[in-house]
């Protein structure tokens, strides 16, 4: 049977409370073509002790100051000498038999990226639900999808293309890389599988984890979302600064978001024949947002902007309800007020 190398890298900084579930959970796969990398950035707790246990075990790995997840994981690559590449963070754990499982999902010489199901949990032990990354078409999958990247695998043709992360983004370099993929790849080279690869970890101390106590949309936190309405601004920014300034006024707590522009690898699709439907997808989910959270003046200036011959039956239908209740502000406001009070106490419980 072929093994193809498949290459993990941990970006990790002190982790060292989870980081040998970690270590153990990759190189206790039983994979014979393993390629596993840590990078540290300078830990200050037990992280390298625990690397150093398994150390004849892992490929390479390094413990020094970096500046974040996105230039750790740009070093790891540059290590990588695997056909499949992903990144495991130093708090989650993968399942067992997973890489078996996905280096047979990329049997097929077609398939460029391959994902499966992510497992949620709290670090108190409750469970969050199992996320599976599906799509019907390159845009809904960019505009719909905040993804597994834990479970998403790239071959590393794919990574050559895109590389290097923009080291701007501290929280959606998975985002980017998944934008540029769906920008020159099509549905057929995109699997999805339905096994469970990896257990994802919530808990106070994680990056994610810690965004979600300033919320912006009840959410997301408002870090993840700057970062990622600006993949959507700096490829607009490139090819119909008019629809850039439209998302520009989506930006949050004066966020600088020229000075953090992103540039795009060469290739990249301006066609407008993708554009146009990502920017009317995209911005139809902004303003689903905005009316779901009272931002009524924004919703019914930008609705307009809307291209909406191109949204599908159901979504005109989702646009037309909004449109006439937004004619009533005060009362939606009212209703939303009550709403969220109510979940909150729902959530309490």
């Amino acid at each position: 049977m072929d093994y193809p190398k498949i290459s993990i890298i941990t970006p990790s900084f002190n982790q060292g409370r989870y980081i040998e579930q970690t270590i153990r959970s990759v190189i206790e796969q039983g994979y014979p073509n393993l390629e596993y990398i840590i990078i540290d950035g300078g830990s200050t707790d037990e992280t390298v002790e625990v690397i150093k246990k398994y150390q004849d075990r892992i490929a390479f790995w390094v413990s020094e100051p970096d500046k974040g997840q996105s230039d750790a994981i740009n070093k790891g690559f540059l290590k990588c000498t695997g056909n499949i590449i992903n990144w495991l963070n130093s708090d989650d754990y993968m399942a067992p038999g997973a890489l078996q499982k996905i280096s047979s999902a990329f049997n097929d010489p077609g398939i460029m990226a391959v994902t499966s199901t992510v497992h949620n949990f709290e670090e108190s032990g409750e469970e969050w639900d199992e996320l599976t990354t599906s799509c019907l078409s390159a845009t809904e999958y960019i505009s719909r999808s905040f993804n597994n990247q834990p479970g998403t695998f790239f071959r590393r043709v794919v990574w050559e293309k895109y590389f290097p992360l923009p080291a701007q983004l501290k929280y959606t370099m998975d985002q980017y890389l998944w934008f540029c993929f769906w920008m020159m790849h099509d549905p057929h080279q995109f699997k999805t599988e339905t096994f469970t690869s990896v257990y994802f970890r919530r808990h106070a101390q994680s990056k994610t984890s810690g965004s979600l106590n300033e919320i912006i949309f009840n959410r997301l936190g408002k870090v993840f979302f700057n970062e990622h309405n600006l993949i959507f601004w700096s490829y607009f920014m490139m090819i119909a600064p008019e629809k850039a300034r439209i998302l520009a006024g989506y930006f949050h707590e004066g966020y600088d978001f020229k000075l953090n522009r992103i540039s795009f690898p060469d290739g990249i699709n301006y066609d407008d024949e993708m554009a146009l439907p990502l920017f009317t997808q995209y911005l139809f989910e902004l303003l689903k947002e905005d009316y779901r959270h009272g931002y009524l003046e924004r919703f019914n200036n930008n609705v307009r902007y809307l291209e909406t011959s191109l949204l599908s039956d159901e979504d005109k239908n989702v646009l037309k309800k909004m449109r006439m209740k937004s004619i009533h502000p005060g009362l939606v406001r009212a209703y939303r007020s009550v709403y969220w009070k109510m979940k909150k106490l729902m959530d309490k419980e």
